[in-house]
């Protein structure tokens, strides 16, 4: 150290800190704020070992020197290393100037100690080892070389071959062959879309008694697939229904379960669908019931019907 231990700002705070040329608030600000970091600590030590470096080697200024011998060698610990430092000053200063060889001669005793033998021995065959493997990947190359060559010239060989088959295929004159009629792709086993289903409506009024319909029977043609009931309310009353269908001999054929009624034309129709295969020729009723808050249910109107089919 020569001239100044300050290296930054933070050395110079750390360094007048240890000579005591910092005020009381800068010596707070060291205590609370840097000598709480270990790296701090640290690097307060290796400051106070270069200033005593610096003072028995007489590198410091002569101000320096005089706060150093003030504040800091009064210290017992402090006046211990200060005499070290000048006991290993004073050894290093009495040692004799090594004898200058030549390289040369420096090269020889380097290669006669054991250690200098084992390294060398090292390096050889590190060296060596090296130099195989570099001469196994070069003829691995060369190798992998003559085989993309190789693939290539065939290559080359094949598209001439082809090219001139193609040339003797040609018709003469130079005329293009027309190309192969290919046949329409035959209808068997295409799925033609189906049909759209046929369906009859037929709106049902509510019957007085449970019997013969009043009304003419409604014709169904044999093509329909399905009839559509519609069942008109007088009076809407209830969230949901059940229709039941069956012959006037009282044999159910089918029943439908959680209609809802929507209005039409002031009134109020429930609506459901069912296969015209299971309504054949004849007489029919739909008992019309209407469930009950508590879960039961009533009924609510009875519908005659009649259904005839068209002779052929």
């Amino acid at each position: 150290m020569s001239g100044s231990v300050a290296i930054n700002a933070d050395d110079a705070l750390l360094v007048g800190y240890l000579l005591g040329e910092v005020s009381e608030q800068q010596r707070t600000r060291v205590e609370l704020e840097y000598l709480k970091r270990p790296d701090a600590l640290e690097r307060l030590a290796a400051l106070e070992h270069e200033l005593i470096d610096a003072y028995v080697g007489d590198e410091l200024p002569a101000d320096r020197r005089r706060r150093f011998e003030a504040v800091l060698l009064p210290s017992a610990a402090i006046q211990r290393r200060v005499e070290l430092a000048r006991q290993l000053l004073a050894y290093v200063a009495g040692q004799p100037a090594p004898p200058r060889q030549r390289w040369w001669h420096a090269l020889a005793a380097f290669q006669l100690r054991p250690a200098a033998q084992f390294a060398m021995a090292t390096l050889v065959v590190v060296f060596g080892a090296a130099a195989v493997l570099t001469f196994v990947q070069l003829r691995h190359a060369r190798l992998e070389l003559a085989r993309v060559e190789r693939e290539r010239a065939e290559l080359a060989a094949r598209a001439s071959a082809q090219g001139q088959t193609s040339a003797s295929l040609q018709p003469p004159g130079g005329e293009t062959p027309a190309p192969l009629q290919t046949p329409p792709p035959s209808s068997a086993g295409v799925e033609r879309p189906r049909a759209v289903p046929q369906v009859v409506a037929l709106m049902l009024e509510p019957g007085l008694v449970r019997g013969e319909p009043s009304a003419a029977p409604a014709i169904v043609a044999r093509a329909t697939d399905q009839i559509r009931l519609r069942l008109r309310l007088d009076v809407q009353e209830h969230q949901s229904f059940r229709a039941t269908v069956e012959t006037l001999q009282g044999r159910e054929i089918l029943s439908r379960d959680g209609l809802r009624a929507t209005p039409l034309n002031g009134s109020h129709v429930v609506s459901f669908t069912v296969a015209a295969s299971s309504l054949p020729a004849g007489s029919y009723l739909v008992t019309l019931s209407g469930r009950t808050p508590a879960g039961g249910s009533t009924d609510v109107a009875v519908y005659p019907f009649a259904v005839r089919r068209p002779s052929r």
